[in-house]
């Protein structure tokens, strides 16, 4: 797969961080197969994290407006009700008008007879790396993001980590929101400040943090 990482797309992407770093990460998947940017007509089916689908959509319809070889292909994507109910209608629209045509997956399990049969390949999208965060921070930061920091990083959920990567916030403390949300589990249950004992220096800036703001 193609490492080179183009400094300047996300320099002219207007929207947020998480895009950005996405952005990245999505040229280098289109870049690693060699149909799209000779212009032959091709079928790319991407698995990507659900929780990305927006900002990766967000991120594909940018490189449009970037990468002038990229204007005639058509963006398809899976969609999942929150009742769980899987729908491919757009994808195979799309599949029967366009020669050029990005598929983002959701579930790797299950995917229906015609999107195998059509795709060229179906592999995972290229996952942020250390090279890429960094890249992200520096272009869309404008700061500097150390290479052990973003690996460190990048031991906790992806859209955690793009998410505490606020502007101006020093890394140090982002590695220590991650650590906290990682073992407080507040994406399903916060816990009582009473609650958090036996987490030392971690647990104390819990409390801090919650007091700060509330």
């Amino acid at each position: 797969m193609d490492r080179h990482i183009d400094r300047h797309i996300d320099g002219k992407i207007p929207f947020g961080f998480a895009t950005s770093a996405w952005a990245i990460a999505l040229k280098n998947s289109l870049k690693a197969h060699p149909p799209v940017f000779v212009g032959s007509p091709f079928t790319l089916a991407l698995l990507i994290p659900a929780d990305a689908r927006k900002d990766l959509e967000r991120a594909f319809h940018q490189l449009q407006k970037t990468e002038e070889i990229l204007s005639d292909v058509e963006l398809a994507s899976e969609i999942i009700s929150d009742r769980g109910r899987r729908d491919h209608a757009d994808i195979k629209i799309v599949l029967r008008l366009r020669k050029r045509v990005v598929i983002f997956l959701l579930k790797e399990d299950a995917i229906p007879a015609f999107i195998v049969a059509s795709a060229d390949k179906i592999v995972p999208i290229s996952p942020i790396d250390a090279v890429m965060l960094v890249e992200a921070v520096k272009t869309k930061h404008d700061a500097e993001l150390d290479h052990e920091d973003a690996a460190r990083m990048l031991a906790y959920p992806i859209s955690d980590v793009l998410s505490a990567l606020r502007p101006g916030r020093a890394h140090a403390d982002v590695l220590s929101r991650l650590e906290v949300v990682r073992w407080s589990g507040m994406d399903t249950k916060v816990p009582l400040l009473e609650e958090l004992s036996g987490y030392g220096e971690a647990a104390e800036w819990a409390r801090v943090l919650i007091c700060t703001e509330s």
